[in-house]
């Protein structure tokens, strides 16, 4: 069932407009948001049906769709509002110590595997889309309507992913099976930790710059974390997917392993410049 609604009547009102995009319009009214779909989408119904029933499930570390909403000839959802900051704000702006993005990056490892048991696969998964809650500062995940969820296949990359890859130099199929079977959500996660070790985004060094890195890490790290780090990248001309196996949370196990970062982050800032 949908709750019909209309632009321009109570609550889709310009002063309620919270947020607009080429592809979606988001009204907040107190702690409620309706978020519009500007493009047709042939499996939106669908993929919120799945969401909206597995709500319970998903409402303690993710803000999934609360109810379907069709407006005029397009549609969307209703959600919570939550008081929050994004992640990479919430990185930035604080200046996050390492224990700090140790603790969110495990319960994000902790979750994203409750998600993906479920069948929702965040191929689109940036620091944008994780929101730190205000209140304690809990990290959720949001835009699964934009995730792959079941057998609808999500159409969206996220640039870090993208970038990892070189999908810019490969074919429509290689992007379009990395979507669906890479696990970019794990990925991604490695990714975030690696780039917040290091200040720098490695997904957009090559293959043999990349893997240099992470092996600079050997003296502070175990073994098996580096090596669930390096095998997030392939080497550059690859043009087969393998799917991710790993959940970063799982090799972070050693109570050192902030001290690790500081460690490492020090050197760079001794040094001024990458060692």
């Amino acid at each position: 069932m949908y709750e019909i609604l209309k632009k321009g009547s109570f609550p889709l009102i310009e002063s309620n407009s919270f947020y607009k995009s080429d592809t979606t319009e988001i009204y907040k009214v107190e702690d409620t948001l309706y978020k519009l779909y500007l493009k047709k989408d042939p499996f939106k119904r669908q993929v919120l049906d799945f969401l909206i029933a597995h709500y319970d499930e998903l409402k303690e570390i993710s803000i999934p769709p609360i109810s379907k909403l069709k407006i005029d000839d397009n549609y969307g959802l209703k959600m919570l509002y939550v008081e929050s900051e994004d992640f990479l704000s919430y990185i930035k702006n604080g200046k996050i110590p390492p224990e700090e993005m140790v603790r969110i990056i495990k319960i994000l490892s902790d979750n994203l595997k409750i998600h993906n048991k479920l069948g929702i696969h965040f191929s689109d998964l940036h620091h944008h889309n994780i929101l730190i809650r205000e209140t304690d500062k809990y990290p959720l995940y949001i835009d699964l309507d934009d995730a792959t969820v079941g057998n609808y296949p999500s159409t969206r990359i996220c640039k870090m992913a993208h970038r990892l890859h070189n999908v810019k130099n490969k074919t429509y199929e290689y992007e379009g099976d990395l979507i669906k079977y890479g696990n970019l959500d794990q990925e991604c996660l490695v990714l975030m930790l690696l780039n917040y070790i290091y200040d720098k985004s490695l997904e957009r060094l090559p293959y043999d710059e990349f893997q240099r890195k992470i092996e600079r890490l050997s003296p502070y790290f175990e073994n098996d974390f580096l090596t669930v780090a390096a095998s997030i990248k392939q080497p550059d001309d690859t043009k087969i997917v393998i799917p991710y196996p790993h959940y970063i949370g799982d090799f972070i196990t050693n109570e050192s392993f902030p001290s690790a970062i500081q460690k490492v982050k020090r050197r760079i800032n001794n040094e001024n410049s990458d060692f």
